[in-house]
């Protein structure tokens, strides 16, 4: 019985993935890998060069917009939030990613992987974070933000995308994790 439960979550995990890819076919765009490095217990932070792709390094316009990136080979992509800011992709030509590592998952070759070597990446998706709807700060002083692993990727970029968090006077993060280990992005 508990080998069933624990693949339950699995096989509609994987279902949902080849479903969704499935049902309308992804463009894909290779890009290079330029920096996998550890980011806390089983997560790591991943760099992907699309200087060459700045149709897609211009499409990442909001903090909380996400994509798919596939291992060349791999079935099955793996969806992932973008966590660096926007204008980072625009001006440097990068994409971060923070990876959780998962045991025979696409996100677990990834995170093996070595600069240079190739990703897929579809194009980016998403609406992100609508900022407009808590401005002007004035009216909206109090944000509170929650997430858990690697959830904390969106609100990275988010923070770093300078969403005005100074002029506010309550401004909250709840990060969730097993451990101080698991915790990423600590300074």
């Amino acid at each position: 019985m508990s080998t069933i439960r624990f693949l339950a979550p699995v096989l509609r995990r994987r279902l949902s993935t080849a479903c969704a890819s499935l049902l309308d076919p992804v463009p894909w765009t290779q890009a290079p890998v330029s920096r996998v490095s550890p980011a806390a217990e089983s997560l790591f932070h991943v760099s992907v060069d699309v200087s060459h792709a700045p149709r897609l390094a211009s499409s990442h316009t909001r903090a909380g917009q996400y994509l798919q990136l596939r291992t060349p080979g791999a079935v099955w992509p793996t969806f992932l939030a973008i966590a660096s800011p926007p204008a980072r992709a625009a001006a440097e030509g990068v994409f971060e990613f923070l990876v959780a590592s998962v045991p025979g998952s696409t996100a677990e070759r990834l995170c093996r992987l070595k600069r240079g070597d190739l990703v897929e990446l579809s194009a980016v998706m998403g609406e992100g974070f609508d900022i407009d709807q808590i401005e002007p700060p004035e009216d909206y002083p109090t944000v509170l933000m929650f997430a858990t692993g690697s959830g904390i990727s969106p609100i990275r970029s988010l923070v770093e995308s300078r969403f005005d968090a100074a002029r506010r006077s309550d401004v909250r993060l709840y990060y969730g994790a097993m451990n101080f280990r698991r915790m990423a992005y600590q300074v």
